[in-house]
């Protein structure tokens, strides 16, 4: 009976550790959502800079991210859309059975989405200045076009893109709340609770994009810029 008595207090105990490790797990995680919404200007390299030059302060990006692992991973969704343009200028492009010399409009621009996966060195939550390093794969279309009167060439293509980024939040206003969850059978209650973070944040990244995605007259793409926006998480 001692021996019972005393196997049966081991289990309690065991059973009650479990429960609060669980508890404590849950209340790291924290389940909260990310949502991001930013200025994307970028500066064209390789190939793309030779159909247009200048820098495009015509882009954005939206983010939707999902936190785990102790707030210190970040997993998500981001949409990008770019636009790059050049101005009239006399160029010559190769058309069949020759080529033609004019002052030609240049344009391209890019659709993305892709998985994300971001990191936060410090977690997400200790600071008001939050570093982080992020990475992203996935899918592009890109649509170009060489325009001059009544000649034009042009190239719709899709690929891969991959982009690597690393910056910083900015807090403006974060508040912690808990929810509470009850359940009772028997006599007995047992309450847990988890912390989530409400938070806003001003979000600042470089970023650089590469694709296999080809351009009307280059298949060497890729750019890079600063993101400026607004963060928040829920």
């Amino acid at each position: 009976m001692k021996r019972s008595s005393v196997a049966c207090r081991r289990l309690a105990m065991l059973a009650t550790a479990a429960v609060a490790l669980s508890t404590s797990a849950t209340a790291a995680a924290g389940n909260e959502i990310g949502l991001g919404l930013s200025w994307d200007p970028r500066v064209p390299l390789g190939g793309l800079k030779d159909l247009a030059p200048n820098a495009s302060p015509s882009g954005v990006q939206a983010k939707w991210e999902y936190y785990a692992l102790d707030n210190r991973i970040a997993l998500g969704l981001g949409f990008q859309y770019h636009y790059f343009q050049a101005a009239d200028r006399t160029t010559t492009v190769e058309i069949p059975n020759g080529a033609a010399t004019a002052p030609f409009t240049r344009y391209a621009y890019f659709i993305t989405l892709f998985p994300t996966l971001r990191y936060y060195p410090l977690g997400a939550r200790p600071t008001t200045v939050r570093p982080f390093l992020e990475i992203g794969a996935g899918a592009t279309s890109s649509t170009s076009a060489v325009l001059a009167s009544d000649l034009s060439r042009r190239s719709n293509e899709g690929g891969f893109i991959a982009q690597p980024s690393a910056g910083v939040l900015w807090t403006i206003r974060s508040r912690d709340t808990a929810s509470a969850a009850a359940s009772a059978g028997e006599g007995q209650s047992w309450t847990s609770s988890r912390s989530r973070e409400s938070m806003l944040a001003v979000s600042a990244s470089l970023a650089w994009a590469f694709t296999t995605a080809d351009i009307v007259t280059a298949s060497d793409v890729s750019y890079v810029g600063l993101q400026l926006g607004l963060y928040s998480k829920l």
